[in-house]
C-alpha cells in the first residue's frame, strides 16, 4: 500500500497561494518579546523523590501535582514551571538554583535541579523545530525517497533527481 506522499505529485500542490482562512491575522500573533520562560530540565543527579520535594517545597504544590511534574521532565526531558516577565521567571528560577536540600537527608543531591530562564519565543521555538523533527522521521519511515533526501541534506551531499530515485 502506497502513503500519501508517494502518490502526490509535487506540482499538484500549490504552497504559494494558501487559503487567507488559515494565515494568523495580525491580532492572532502574540508580541513575545518580554515574555520569558522558566524551564526545569531532566537530568541524571535526582531521584523521583528530590524533584518532587523541591516541587512541594519552593512551588507550594500537593504531593500528586509534583509528581505529575517530576514524571513530565522524565517523560519530556524537560517542563516549563513559570511564563512571565522576565524578572518574574528569574525569581523563580533563582529559587530552584538556590535550593539547599535538607541535610539529614544525605543520600539526596547537593546540585540544583537544572532550571533555566529563557524567551518564550525560544522556548516556542524549540517546541515547533521538535515536533517538525519528529514529523520528519515518521515521514521518512514511511518513504524512502524522503528519507534519502533528508540523510543527503544531513550530510550535505549534493541532491539530485538521479540520487532520490
Amino acid at each position: 500500500m502506497k502513503s500519501f506522499y508517494e502518490d502526490t505529485d509535487v506540482s499538484e500542490v500549490d504552497l504559494i497561494h494558501l487559503p487567507s482562512s488559515i494565515l494568523p491575522s495580525k491580532d492572532d500573533c502574540v508580541d513575545t518579546s518580554d515574555r520569558y520562560v522558566s524551564v526545569i530540565y531532566n537530568d541524571e543527579v535526582h531521584n523521583f523523590d528530590e524533584v518532587i520535594t523541591q516541587f512541594k517545597q519552593l512551588l507550594q504544590s500537593s504531593h500528586s501535582e509534583a509528581s505529575a511534574y517530576a514524571t513530565s521532565i522524565d517523560r519530556e526531558g524537560r517542563k516549563l514551571i513559570k511564563t512571565g516577565t522576565k524578572s518574574e521567571c528569574l525569581e523563580l528560577t533563582e529559587k530552584f538554583l538556590n535550593y539547599k536540600p535538607n541535610e539529614s537527608r544525605l543520600r539526596y543531591s547537593k546540585k540544583p535541579l537544572v532550571t533555566k530562564l529563557i524567551s518564550e519565543y525560544y522556548f516556542h521555538l524549540q517546541n515547533l523545530l521538535t515536533s517538525v523533527i519528529e514529523w520528519m522521521a515518521d515521514l521518512s519511515r514511511e518513504n524512502v525517497a524522503f528519507k534519502r533526501i533528508i540523510c543527503q541534506v544531513s550530510f550535505k551531499l549534493p541532491v539530485t533527481i538521479i540520487h532520490v530515485l
